[in-house]
């Protein structure tokens, strides 16, 4: 019965973004629950299970976790533009795998970083040494751009310059490769970010076409998604089964199941970097503060 219940609450939730937080107060600082103040200039904004908020800052190769038991008073900074084990060359995105282990891309360095929960490196995997141990080759003119990891420990890479997928598995080689200027109906042209949502689903995202194409996991190109023209998006992030785009004055809110669609204006004095949905929070990043706005189901 209470497994019943609680579908049928998730399902409402799911059909309703706008019950998730006041997205229209987005930016407007008395409907923040906190506010994380004087953050560095970070373009990426991640939550783990605890409740801990970590900021990438790639223009300086840093990784700042906040602390959420110390209200966010206390940071642990790890990284700094470095060759050595501990530093990265230019930190470009970190993904989460079930929110506890985090994956850190060091395009420059041609790598991915493995660190736990302390944000110290567990291991580090090169991407020619993976090459060579795959039945699929990574090309000498590789670069890594965006990548996310599947539930199951799969990593997919977007390599910018043949504007290709790889698929690596669990075991760390090379499965397959998909996309490309000459890949038929799932061509991709100028691809920059690559995230996975919980349906299995790949999507890619092409700013300068104003495209997102759905892939599934094994790179058979599924559909292109339905995107309002009238939004120049900049930014897109998947959260359960909504596509949420947004630029730095307007955000829109796509759920795929009803197909329903909201949009939103962002206050004009914040600047919109990137977002996280979590159980309790809409935690929003701008320029140097982290907005936590409450999830109001």
């Amino acid at each position: 019965m209470l497994k019943l219940l609680f579908t049928c609450l998730l399902s409402l939730f799911l059909f309703l973004p706008k019950g998730y937080a006041q997205w229209d107060k987005i930016g407007q600082k008395e409907a923040a629950t906190h506010i994380i103040k004087d953050t560095p200039k970070a373009l990426q904004i991640e939550v783990d299970a605890e409740g801990n908020v970590f900021l990438l800052d790639s223009r300086k190769g840093f990784l700042y976790k906040y602390l959420k038991s110390a209200q966010y008073d206390s940071i642990v900074v790890v990284g700094g533009i470095s060759t050595r084990d501990d530093g990265f060359l230019h930190p470009k995105k970190l993904a989460l795998k079930n929110r506890q282990d985090f994956y850190l891309l060091d395009d420059l360095g041609r790598k991915i970083v493995l660190l736990d929960k302390e944000l110290k490196v567990v291991e580090s995997s090169d991407f020619y040494a993976i090459s060579s141990s795959g039945t699929i080759d990574i090309p000498d003119e590789f670069e890594p751009y965006s990548f996310d990891i599947s539930s199951a420990g799969e990593t997919f890479v977007l390599n910018k310059f043949n504007n290709k997928v790889y698929k690596i598995n669990a075991f760390g080689k090379i499965e397959s490769a998909f996309g490309g200027l000459d890949y038929g109906e799932g061509s991709l042209y100028e691809p920059e970010d690559i995230q996975l949502s919980p349906q299995n689903r790949v999507y890619i995202g092409d700013v300068e076409n104003q495209r997102i194409s759905v892939f599934d996991m094994f790179g058979v190109y599924l559909k292109d998604e339905d995107l309002p023209k009238e939004l120049e998006w900049e930014n897109f992030h998947i959260h359960e089964s909504l596509l949420i785009l947004w630029n730095d004055s307007e955000l829109a809110l796509i759920n795929s199941l009803s197909r329903e669609k909201k949009e939103y204006q962002i206050s004009d004095n914040f600047k919109l970097s990137d977002l996280y949905i979590g159980r309790e929070f809409i935690y929003m990043l701008s320029e140097n503060e982290v907005h936590l706005y409450p999830i109001k189901e």
